[in-house]
């Protein structure tokens, strides 16, 4: 997770797409033990379970919290899980059938964090979220590589 930790010197955009790279590099390195642990068997067990769920809890708190939201309603609390186990599927897709590389998984998979983004926000006018369209474009544009 350190890895994956946003910087306040960088763009959100740029945030987003290191640690979605910094991800990919992970499970590359550790590709037998990721798909093994995705695949069921070690993710089968109960403790093991338990720190995936863990992982991923923190994870969609970091995406949340960079909306800066009190309280996020349903609906991005939705768009950040549903997303991040759209990453986990295509890591598992990668490693099994590496057609992409991964700064094509980074433009998008952060492209559509943003769109899942935008749409929460529509479904809860109320929360006032601030959806940065400049962020979203340079995730478009794949403008946050630097």
């Amino acid at each position: 997770l350190e890895s994956i930790v946003p910087d306040s010197s960088r763009s959100n955009a740029q945030n987003l797409r290191l640690g979605v790279a910094a991800y990919f590099s992970f499970c590359e390195r550790h590709k037998d033990a990721y798909l093994a642990l995705m695949h069921g068997g070690l993710g089968a067990d109960p403790g093991v379970q338990s720190v995936l769920e863990e992982t991923r809890q923190a994870i969609v708190g970091q995406i949340l919290d960079q909306l800066g939201l009190a309280t996020p309603p349903p609906p991005f609390r939705m768009a950040a899980r549903s997303w991040l186990g759209g990453v986990e599927a295509a890591a598992i897709e990668w490693l099994e059938r590496p057609e992409l590389n991964i700064d094509q998984l980074v433009d998008m998979l952060s492209a559509g964090l943003f769109g899942q983004m935008v749409v929460a926000a529509r479904l809860s006018p109320a929360a006032g979220a601030s959806i940065d369209l400049a962020v979203g474009f340079e995730l478009l544009l794949g403008l946050g590589r630097g």
